[in-house]
């Protein structure tokens, strides 16, 4: 087998998190994938992943050469995969499943291009958490979904890794807020904040991030309530760092660095096992990979 070939067992296994499901997705045996990924960490003298209870992790230097490789195979499976399926056109019912803080920045502009181009195509759309957006496409009741992997969870899934989310804070002028001396604000227990329920991958990522419990003091299920709330100047938010300038400063909102603080996570999309052959689906992740690039 190639180096080339092994390194995108390698990015499959870091993108479902488990040896049997690259498999799957390969179409390879299981010893086969564990054969390729042994064989590169011997070429690179370093241990690429670690076990675990639930599957595989990526070591320190397993993420760096993720992070590395990925981008490059990423941009070419892209450009293969446009130049392929941007004649086909498809069409009937394709339902879609994804969360809430994806919509104004991510999913809205692919679903623009792909009605332009599939004018017969009718699309249905649903709002869930993470773990809910999993279930759906599970049960097959969606055909794709969009989602954050920390959340992501079922045996029959694939997963595609699409782009990594920074976090910035939302405020109203009239709020105060507290600023280091790089003008980053100041998160902690004094500042009121409006979030996601506690069961959702934002709400989970921040209390696994900040030591000190935060000052939520309002739950909402859906962004636009969240900015709603911001607006009014009762409490400040936490949100992907790309919202569009119409939801912010054209509101009169502002945006900002939170101090000594990296919020990241990676946006992944999912369909069932039995569907990643399906022309619609391919198309699909081609699409939303492609925009995943400008993300």
């Amino acid at each position: 087998m190639s180096d080339d070939y092994r390194l995108r067992v390698f990015l499959v296994v870091a993108n479902v998190g488990s040896l049997t499901k690259a498999a799957q997705v390969l179409g390879i045996s299981q010893p086969g994938v564990s054969k390729n990924i042994k064989k590169l960490e011997v070429i690179l003298g370093k241990r690429l992943f670690l076990r675990h209870g639930r599957g595989v992790a990526m070591s320190s230097f397993g993420e760096e050469l993720y992070e590395s490789v990925f981008p490059i195979y990423n941009r070419i499976d892209n450009i293969m995969s446009l130049m392929k399926n941007d004649s086909d056109f498809i069409g009937g019912h394709f339902k879609i499943a994804t969360v809430h803080t994806l919509n104004s920045y991510f999913i809205a502009p692919v679903l623009k291009d792909i009605i332009k181009k599939n004018p017969s195509l009718k699309l249905n759309i649903s709002e869930r958490s993470s773990m809910d957006v999993s279930e759906l496409v599970e049960r097959k009741q969606a055909d794709i979904g969009l989602a954050y992997d920390t959340m992501v969870t079922g045996d029959n899934l694939s997963v595609t890794a699409l782009h990594l989310e920074n976090m910035k804070i939302y405020y109203s002028p009239i709020l105060k807020v507290q600023f280091d001396h790089n003008q980053s604000v100041i998160v902690d227990e004094d500042l009121p904040l409006v979030g996601m329920p506690v069961g959702y991958a934002l709400r989970q990522m921040l209390n696994l991030k900040f030591t000190k419990k935060l000052n939520h003091i309002i739950q909402v299920e859906t962004v636009d309530l969240m900015l709603e709330i911001v607006r009014t100047g009762v409490a400040a938010c936490i949100l992907p760092s790309n919202l569009p300038e119409r939801l912010i400063e054209d509101a009169g909102l502002l945006r900002s660095e939170i101090m000594n603080k990296t919020l990241q996570r990676k946006v992944v999309l999912i369909t069932h096992i039995d569907n990643i052959e399906l022309p619609a689906i391919k198309y699909m992740i081609s699409k939303f990979k492609y925009q995943a690039e400008g993300s």
